[in-house]
């Protein structure tokens, strides 16, 4: 599935449930005001919610991920413990909506080849240098294990001095994650699916307006489920969004 732009997804997550929006076979959804796309950079100043369609988008996403769940996971041995919902009660460390929006947690290192590659040929040349007797490979084998050192102790320095790429954080509009840009008022729905162990999981799953389900693997990102929790119920705008329907579980 082709990814849309930021800017396409956010406009989208407002007029595809407004009551002014349009089609054009060439454009795509467009504006009965304007006769063409969006073309607001923040929020659309003349949006007119239609309720109908929301309650629609939500309950499409909600199959929609409970499709998915089915298909990814095996529920014969899937436990209430491992699905998280929404609603679950979490234990309060933001407090306010404007504490969970200045959070930046750092991911792991990108891995390098070439350094495991580098380590294996030092690794194989110090057992060659001690099993050879020849004058001219050990003089080899040496080089080798001087052009390997010298490597990764550049490599080292590298990463030393190079700050890990942020895997999640958030803002006033959204989240990025995992370098994908979501909005907060573009997310419907949203599932937790949690399994320990060291074959285990720990998978978001989102409802959006713009691209249906996105799931993310967010196993490396150091924040608890419940605080992940609070960060969403905090953050969905409830112009976009019923809290108080009760959509039915999926176990």
């Amino acid at each position: 599935m082709k990814h849309l732009s930021d800017k396409r997804n956010n406009q989208l997550a407002y007029c595809k449930v407004c009551e002014y929006r349009d089609f054009d076979n060439q454009k795509g959804i467009t504006c009965a005001l304007t006769k063409n796309v969006a073309d607001f950079e923040s929020e659309c100043p003349s949006i007119r919610i239609d309720f109908e369609e929301v309650e629609g988008q939500e309950i499409d996403l909600h199959n929609a991920i409970l499709d998915y769940i089915r298909e990814k996971y095996d529920s014969f041995y899937l436990k209430k413990e491992h699905y998280i919902l929404p609603n679950q009660p979490f234990y309060s460390k933001y407090y306010s909506k404007e504490n969970t929006q200045k959070i930046k947690i750092k991911g792991p290192k990108d891995e390098n080849a070439w350094t495991t590659i580098v380590s294996m040929v030092l690794l194989a040349s110090i057992m060659a240098i001690f099993n050879t007797e020849g004058n001219a490979y050990k003089l080899l084998f040496g080089f080798l294990i001087f052009i390997s050192v010298v490597f990764l102790g550049i490599r080292l320095v590298i990463d030393t001095y190079t700050p890990a790429k942020v895997g999640f954080s958030t803002d006033v509009q959204g989240l990025t994650i995992h370098r994908k840009r979501i909005f907060w008022h573009d997310i419907v729905d949203f599932r937790i699916m949690h399994k320990p162990g060291k074959e285990g999981y720990y998978d978001l799953i989102l409802g959006t307006i713009s691209e249906g389900v996105q799931t993310f693997d967010i196993r490396d990102i150091k924040i608890s489920i419940d605080q992940l929790l609070e960060i969403f119920s905090f953050n969905r705008l409830d112009y976009l969004t019923r809290y108080d329907r009760n959509l039915p579980d999926l176990l």
